[in-house]
């Protein structure tokens, strides 16, 4: 195979000419490419040139980097000048991020708002549908710091900003596989394997917040009526508020199934992580009744029911009620709730008034995970992960079965030397790995880092068996070095 040009822009203009050398280095997150290229030392490179290297493979030009200058230096014993460069996702630690909060919204759609509103040249296209809505809270951080909290949340998605300055952001799941097999003897010039038990874990703690839903205690009466269900349906309520700028006007009637939230009766919410309900509650007057039923239901026929004392009128009342004080009609389950409805608690007249600040809360979060064969066999390896951004407690449990699931056995590394493969394999792809002199016969392999070199037109990747939830763990010093690189520059 003939691998023999490549091109290096500075600006617009190729001065692949007066370079010794040059490399690339590409890893899934925290920063994606960085570059390093060595010119002679007649060639004018400033900070923030952008540079763009491309290298040719069996007929084609591929983009190996596109990005800006970060650092530079001049050594006059070597007669050189050696260039630092970054891809665009450099960019998002440019940007503070200050009081944005997102209520009910999926990862993507804070991702859309925060490159919106801070990068206006950075596009989204390749950001993934993400329907898991959320409440989050970002305040004083980089925007690449609200985007690996977010990865943290997605089970750490990949991220990073391409050569077309649009933004990827996709689960590890979604990466696509590289468009070449890597073969021992074909495009595998020299291979290295190490089984890596280091961050084994089997038996993972996630401590988390004080368990509270939904995050902002305003938020499921905050001008969202038209998430609730009813007959007559609540409306938004802007003359007796409490919380906020709006609470919810609720008219239950006698005999009727109230009011109740979310409209579609779909919940499906774990809520053994909590222990009381909390909200603010209004009667307009001595003519409705004055008791407020409160029910979860699991199913019709199934749930558990609260009847509130007899409520002032015209005044606010406070409701702190815990979960003990509910009584069980058939067989529901505080595990499966699908959901929350308010009925009038009287048989002679109906309930009518606002209600304000309502949500859920409970302990501090701490779930737990193990695994009792990996225990049995590489005994119990621990790890306690504090997390005080988590409030879920559904979540810290998926949270804590995800690491162990990912940690709980060893894990195999390995390392190639490789032809020259611009454009054919790409950190976070999957690659299929033949290489029997190790014993690796067609086994899929995850690509860790990847490292173009010139002129010595070679690739070295770095590959591993699994998708461990923190990949900078898994990786070699290849990847140390681009956060060295990283942490030296912002």
């Amino acid at each position: 195979m003939s691998v023999n040009l490549h091109k290096v822009f500075v600006g617009s203009v190729d001065k692949a000419a007066y370079v010794v050398g040059w490399s690339t280095e590409q890893s899934v997150t925290y920063g994606a490419r960085s570059a390093r290229v060595e010119f002679t030392p007649e060639v004018s490179v400033d900070i923030p040139n952008t540079v763009e290297i491309q290298g040719y493979h069996e007929g084609s030009w591929y983009t190996v980097f596109k990005g800006i200058v970060v650092r530079k230096a001049l050594t006059l014993a070597e007669n050189r000048l050696a260039v630092d460069c970054l891809d665009y996702t450099y960019y998002l630690f440019h940007r503070q991020v200050y009081g944005k909060s997102y209520q009910d919204k999926t990862t993507k759609e804070m991702i859309q708002d925060l490159i919106s509103t801070y990068y206006t040249d950075i596009t989204t296209t390749n950001v993934y549908a993400y329907t898991t809505r959320r409440d989050k809270i970002f305040d004083k951080l980089s925007v690449f710091e609200a985007l690996r909290q977010l990865g943290t949340l997605e089970n750490e998605a990949d991220f990073w900003v391409n050569a077309s300055k649009d933004l990827y952001f996709k689960p590890q799941s979604e990466e696509a596989a590289a468009s070449v097999t890597l073969t021992e003897g074909m495009n595998v010039l020299e291979a290295s394997k190490r089984v890596e038990d280091s961050k084994l874990a089997n038996y993972v703690k996630v401590v988390g917040n004080i368990a509270k839903m939904p995050q902002n205690g305003d938020r499921w009466t905050e001008g969202v009526a038209s998430e609730w269900g009813g007959s007559p349906a609540p409306t938004d309520e802007t003359n007796r508020v409490k919380v906020g700028s709006y609470s919810l006007l609720i008219n239950p009637q006698i005999g009727s199934d109230g009011v109740w939230y979310p409209s579609g009766k779909n919940w499906a919410r774990d809520l053994q992580g909590f222990n009381k309900i909390h909200l603010w509650v209004w009667r307009l007057s001595p003519s409705f009744s004055e008791y407020l039923r409160i029910r979860f239901y699991t199913s019709a026929g199934n749930y558990h029911t609260y009847t509130s004392p007899a409520l002032p009128d015209n005044a606010w009342t406070e409701l702190d009620v815990p979960f003990s004080s509910f009584s069980a009609v058939g067989s529901p389950s505080w595990s499966n709730i699908n959901w929350l409805e308010f009925q009038d608690g009287s048989a002679t007249m109906h309930f009518y008034g606002p209600i304000d600040e309502l949500y859920l809360y409970g302990p501090q979060i701490v779930k737990e995970a193990s695994d009792a064969t990996s225990q049995s066999t590489y005994r119990r390896r621990d790890i306690t992960i504090t997390d005080n951004t988590i409030y879920d407690p559904q979540f810290a449990q998926n949270y804590a079965t995800a690491y162990k699931d990912a940690y709980k056995n060893p894990y195999t590394l390995l390392g190639l030397r490789c032809i020259f493969l611009p454009g054919q394999v790409e950190a976070g792809q999957k690659a299929t790995v033949n290489i029997p002199t190790l014993g690796i016969n067609s086994q899929t392999y995850r690509v860790l880092s990847c490292c173009h070199t010139v002129p010595s037109l070679e690739t070295e990747l770095e590959l591993c068996t699994v998708t461990p939830l923190s990949l900078e763990e898994a990786l070699a010093r290849s990847r140390r070095e681009i956060e060295d690189l990283l942490r030296r520059t912002v």
